[in-house]
């Protein structure tokens, strides 16, 4: 692996692929484990990486990364700009601290990603969604692609996944001042009116190209602030045994994935019961406030990009 080039400007490297780890200070315990399974699990990986937090430095000797800090109190989003500007590279590889890759990565898949996203100028973003633990794939000997384009309604498309961007594309749809949840809330209707297409993998023909599971059932990555238990299963089974976990502490509830379908579905029988005619009465009585509050934003997010400048 390559070190990076490091210029006034920023980080310039060989290839076009930036890797992207989104991070805060307080998961700095996250990141050697996280560079670890990475090198493990894709060894002759021939990017270069850069980190976005606050004010500490990534020091892994066994990992070259470039840190971008950019000061305290400054916001998720706000800090992923900052250091999208100090990339040169066309793409990034963007993941969070916690997604953490439990099995090797299919390379030859994520270069057939890489390939189309380099020859198809109007897709913007490739996703790379995670999985449960368990889940089985099928397989489709020829298929002609295993990416498929989404559609604009779908709310999932512009998540917060592994996924290969154009880096001019994820920085418009970045508003200054939010977190990861304010940005999965508003970024499917930026996306609308931004330009570009976003595309998904279909694992319905093959096995997803990173291995990664944010499911809590499943016990891996961070939640609440806490470490998920089945972490240090799965960095002891990869021989990592240095990871201070006091410091955030565990999430202590167990849960299991049954037990998360149950509570949607209580919650969802929750908020019809006795309730369904009331909402409705308000539904009608607001249909034309909220038809006027939905032009608006559409509006709104159309003369943000009519009128977007670096």
């Amino acid at each position: 692996m390559s070190q990076p080039v490091v210029t006034e400007k920023g980080v310039t490297m060989e290839n076009n692929i930036t890797v992207l780890i989104a991070s805060c200070d307080k998961y700095e315990d996250a990141w050697a484990p996280f560079l670890k399974l990475w090198k493990i699990q894709w060894p002759d990986c021939p990017y270069n990486f850069v980190l976005s937090t606050e004010t500490k430095v990534c020091n892994c000797d066994f990992f070259p990364v470039k840190t971008v800090n950019s000061g305290e109190g400054v916001s998720w989003s706000a800090r992923l700009r900052d250091a999208l500007d100090k990339i040169e590279t066309e793409f990034v590889l963007f993941t969070l601290e916690d997604f953490f890759l439990t099995e090797k990565v299919d390379v030859e898949l994520f270069n057939q990603a890489k390939k189309l996203i380099e020859e198809n100028p109007e897709i913007g973003r490739i996703n790379f969604m995670w999985e449960r633990l368990g889940d089985t794939y099928t397989y489709k000997a020829g298929e002609d692609s295993y990416f498929k384009p989404t559609h604009k309604d779908n709310i999932l498309r512009t998540n917060v996944v592994i996924s290969l961007w154009r880096r001019d594309y994820f920085k418009k749809l970045l508003y200054k001042d939010e977190d990861p949840w304010q940005y999965e809330k508003n970024a499917p209707m930026r996306a609308r009116y931004a330009g570009y297409e976003i595309y998904t993998q279909r694992y319905a023909v093959s096995a997803p190209v990173f291995h990664y599971c944010m499911n809590p059932a499943d016990g891996l990555g961070i939640t609440e602030g806490k470490w998920l238990i089945g972490n240090k299963i799965l960095f002891e089974k990869y021989g990592i045994t240095d990871v201070d976990f006091e410091k955030i502490g565990f999430f202590e509830k167990t849960i299991t994935y049954d037990e998360i379908k149950a509570k949607r579905k209580q919650d969802h029988l929750a908020s019809l019961k006795g309730i369904k005619k009331i909402r409705e009465k308000l539904y009608n009585s607001l249909r034309g406030v909220k038809k006027k509050i939905k032009i608006k934003q559409k509006l709104k997010n159309w003369w943000y990009y009519k009128t977007y400048k670096e």
